[in-house]
């Protein structure tokens, strides 16, 4: 992550205070040993991801709360999805959101508004 946009999210006190609870939690901790795209962790992935799905629903008030939630919690799937699994039944792509909310929702109360999908 290019450091001046980490240091902006990084001083977003309102926005730390929202996701403090699940970027602090060990299992979530665990997405920094897992690379996303190109350089970029998977933790660095959906921190991004939250704070701009924080800031324009912010900006529609919309559910921004549980919108950088959600974010944070979007590819939860810790695995490197460019090797595959044998236990690992169908394609990351149309997979991974699954298992994302699978893993979110042992850890955090998930409400309808960050599941992705109604399992």
């Amino acid at each position: 992550m290019k450091s001046f946009i980490r240091e902006i999210i990084d001083k977003d006190v309102e926005f730390q205070n929202i996701i403090k609870e699940v970027i602090e939690n060990e299992t979530v901790q665990k997405m920094k040993q897992y690379r996303q795209h190109y350089e970029t962790t998977c933790f660095d992935h959906c921190y991004t991801v939250s704070y701009y799905c924080y800031l324009i629903c912010k900006r529609y008030n919309l559910d921004y709360k549980s919108a950088a939630r959600a974010g944070m919690l979007h590819d939860l799937f810790l695995y490197d999805w460019r090797v595959r699994q044998p236990d690992r039944k169908g394609l990351h792509a149309f997979t991974h959101g699954m298992t994302a909310y699978k893993n979110a929702s042992k850890i955090f109360d998930i409400n309808e508004k960050e599941k992705r999908y109604d399992y």
